[in-house]
Formats: structure tokens, sequence, C-alpha cells
């Protein structure tokens, strides 16, 4: 039996997952929750530089630590990867909100 924490968390995770599925990035994300820190992960993938920006001016509009992203990406294809850690559960809703209107389809 799950308890409420879980369903609460669940049911964020959830929400997340179907805001940014609605947006131009659906195919392009992951979410995550890291119960030993009870903080949540974002990543989105193969992105374009301007995408790239976009996200990351949203992460500046909410007041995110920058030093919680890590980037890569693939030089060949010019394409990055973006994955934003130890975002607590208010950080996690309002910065998938944003980029999902930032993005929408």
């Amino acid at each position: 039996m799950k308890t409420a924490t879980e369903h609460r968390l669940r049911n964020l995770h959830d929400a997340i997952e179907v805001r940014l599925a609605g947006s131009r990035l659906k195919d392009r994300f992951s979410v995550g929750f890291n119960p030993e820190t009870s903080r949540w992960v974002i990543s989105f993938e193969k992105l374009s530089q301007k995408e790239f920006n976009e996200i990351s001016n949203a992460s500046s509009r909410l007041g995110l630590d920058p030093t919680q992203w890590d980037v890569g990406g693939n030089s060949k294809e010019r394409r990055k990867t973006v994955r934003i850690v130890g975002l607590t559960t208010t950080n996690a809703r309002d910065f998938a909100r944003a980029v999902a209107v930032r993005f929408q389809d």
C-alpha cells in the first residue's frame, strides 16, 4: 500500500509528464525523483541551441541555480542534452509549467 507521500510524488510526476508531453519537446524529456535527496531531475535531449537557450532563460526567470545543470551534447549534430538536478517540488512544477508554455505544440 502506498503512503500519502508516495501518492503525492506520483501525482506530481504524472502532472509534469502530461504538461511536457503536450509540448514540442514531448519526445525529448524525462522526469525523475531521487528519494535520497527528495529532489526532482528533469532532462531534455537533442536540443537545438535556440531550444537550449529558451530552457536556460526559463530556468533563470525562476531563479534556479545554474550550477545544478549538467550539459552534454553531440558536436557533430550540434544538439545539446541538459539535465537539471536538485529541483524542489515547487521548482520542478514551476519549471515544467514554464517550459511547457514556452514550447506549446
